[in-house]
């Protein structure tokens, strides 16, 4: 796997290590930006597409530019924004108002292997701030090979950091998406079986879709893993001994009008009632 930096101890920001532009290249730039401000707007996109500034970067540079100072961003608002906050304690600035790192997690051991990493967050499973750190990095490797391939062995611990934090709704939501990354890649390997489709997932997830209906970001990610998780027969009758069908059905009458939880529902909602003998399997729906 690539040597690559934690999120956390990167001590260079996407500003910091962003090329320069040449001075007369600079000069030219704002002389059209000043004539026309809507340029910026096709300065920014052009930048996000060849030069792979992100979304939140482009959007930054558009608020400190703004040429109307009635409009514009004031220096105290910028600092309130979530990117600006993450680059300020990234770099270590004391803008960030974060002296150092919360006790323990400067021993994480990002480049020791995932099984090392497992290892050190059951150890640690009570300290919330290294389980969210520890996620963050997990996540940012998400498509290289060697995390991949350790589904089998990450699932069981990740369910249990889920369980044992289960006041948290952030580190409830990370471990959604990962596990519905592993759930999407499986699905892109035919793979069906596994403790990815077993009820250790299954019966971990669906207490949390019931008792956070009202967390949106969260409902959607939770109905788009059981869409991909219904699509396995196996995993699709735990699903229905579960209760799922009566769980999916609620979060759909509560959100009705998104569409973006609504389709995950209905996706797998339909998976399930496909499934061979779903009608011994599946309690009747009210």
């Amino acid at each position: 796997m690539p040597d690559k930096e934690s999120p956390s101890s990167n001590s260079e920001t996407e500003m910091d290590i962003l090329p320069p532009l040449e001075e007369n290249a600079f000069e030219q730039l704002i002389r059209i930006i000043r004539k026309d401000w809507k340029y910026m707007n096709f300065i920014l996109e052009k930048l996000h597409v060849e030069k792979k500034y992100t979304v939140n970067l482009c959007n930054l540079v558009q608020l400190m530019l703004e040429p109307d100072p009635a409009v514009r961003t004031s220096v105290t608002a910028l600092l309130d924004l979530q990117y600006v906050k993450e680059s300020l304690v990234i770099c270590g600035s004391w803008l960030s108002g974060k002296k150092k790192s919360p006790v323990g997690t400067e021993q994480v051991p990002f480049r020791e292997g995932i099984d090392k990493l497992l290892e050190f967050m059951l150890v640690e499973i009570d300290v919330e701030e290294i389980q969210k750190i520890a996620l963050k990095y997990i996540a940012y490797l998400l498509y290289e090979s060697e995390v991949l391939e350790s589904s089998e062995r990450m699932v069981p611990v990740l369910i249990s950091i889920m369980k044992h934090h289960k006041d948290c709704l952030e580190l409830q939501a990370r471990v959604c998406r990962i596990l519905l990354k592993f759930a999407m890649k499986a699905t892109e390997d035919s793979i069906e079986e596994g403790v990815l489709f077993s009820d250790t997932v299954i019966n971990a997830i669906l207490p949390i879709m019931e008792s956070r209906q009202k967390f949106v970001e969260l409902q959607q990610i939770i109905c788009n893993l059981l869409m991909v998780l219904a699509g396995s027969e196996a995993a699709g009758k735990l699903i229905g001994m579960a209760n799922g069908i009566q769980t999916i059905m609620r979060t759909l009458r509560i959100y009705i009008d998104n569409s973006h939880v609504c389709i995950p529902c209905c996706g797998a909602l339909w998976s399930l009632v496909v499934i061979s003998e779903s009608q011994a399997v599946f309690p009747t729906i009210n």
